[in-house]
């Protein structure tokens, strides 16, 4: 089979193709008559037989394969569309000209072909590939049929008789396959349905972390009030010292402050043990957040020299 191969498509504002020439003119035609999800556009040019394939894709652009055969034509239908199928599937996987956006859609990655030279001639390599398949089908191209004029357009569905298609293929004009559903292949719905669960799995981490975050700044805040109280404490204790130093020749005072403290120092271990539960409760939320966590430590240092000072008092 000699054939030529081209990949061509409106990604933007303007059609772009792997090659500027004459064959542009043949691309513009067939996305213009680019109906349907996916469809085939078979046109007979001389000797050339033009096989086109055009996939409707994402923000309303086209994407879309030619194979040039010299000489031959294939004489079925069915296998077409396959083929295509595979190709697209390739190109999509490899996610360099199209891929897979969150949603699952085909989407272009670039609105340029020109500029993924290397993955083009890899794309058409693989195209060439799957096209070999159907060189037992091409039989020679018979003499132009001139009963149809070159702009004549034919419209069939891929369930259509195919010897009615073939025949109309040969002669002049333009033959539109359309494909309304099913145009994707096994593997690549399974890698749509592989990256739509992945994506659920993310929106679920999202929505953890964000809990988590809201739960972190609960603690935080609950930190700073549980600081407050805490220097609150301190400055009673110092303030406890200090009238223990002016009425230290009244006993009985003296008793009822050292119940005083004796109260402070259990309400102090309340708010100590609190601490250690509020610290290894945002160790689980958080156990990544070493700043907080050296914060906390330093809180819990302070709180423990304080208690040896006064111990020493």
């Amino acid at each position: 089979m000699n054939s030529t191969i081209y990949l061509f498509g409106k990604l933007g504002q303007d059609i772009t193709a792997s090659v500027n020439d004459y064959t542009k003119s043949f691309f513009e035609e067939f996305i213009s008559k680019a109906n349907a999800p996916t469809q085939i556009i078979i046109h007979r040019n001389g000797d050339i037989m033009n096989y086109g394939y055009v996939r409707k894709i994402e923000n309303n652009n086209l994407f879309g394969i030619c194979v040039q055969i010299n000489g031959q034509y294939i004489s079925t239908t069915k296998k077409l569309f396959e083929v295509f199928e595979n190709i697209i599937a390739n190109i999509a996987i490899r996610g360099e000209i199209l891929h897979l956006n969150r949603r699952g859609y085909l989407e272009a990655t670039t609105l340029n072909l020109l500029d993924k030279p290397e993955e083009i001639e890899r794309a058409i390599a693989n195209c060439q590939n799957e096209f070999s398949k159907l060189a037992p089908t091409c039989k020679p191209l018979p003499d132009i049929d001139f009963s149809t004029s070159d702009s004549d357009i034919f419209f069939f569905k891929e369930n259509e008789d195919n010897n009615t298609i073939i025949k109309t293929s040969v002669k002049n004009g333009y033959a539109f396959i359309y494909k309304e559903d099913d145009y994707d292949t096994l593997f690549l719905s399974g890698y749509r349905s592989t990256l739509s669960a992945l994506n659920k799995e993310n929106e679920t981490y999202k929505k953890r972390i964000s809990d988590q975050d809201y739960k972190l700044k609960i603690l935080e805040r609950e930190k700073k009030q549980m600081g407050a109280v805490v220097a609150l404490f301190i400055t009673l204790f110092i303030g406890s010292i200090l009238f223990f130093n002016t009425v230290e020749k009244k006993n009985k005072d003296i008793k009822v402050k050292e119940k005083t403290i004796d109260i402070l120092r259990v309400e102090n271990d309340t708010l100590i043990d609190n601490n250690i539960e509020l610290i290894e409760e945002k160790t689980k939320l958080q156990s990544h957040n070493n700043d907080l966590k050296i914060k906390q430590e330093a809180t819990s240092k302070e709180l423990n020299n304080l208690i040896f000072e006064y111990e020493k008092l």
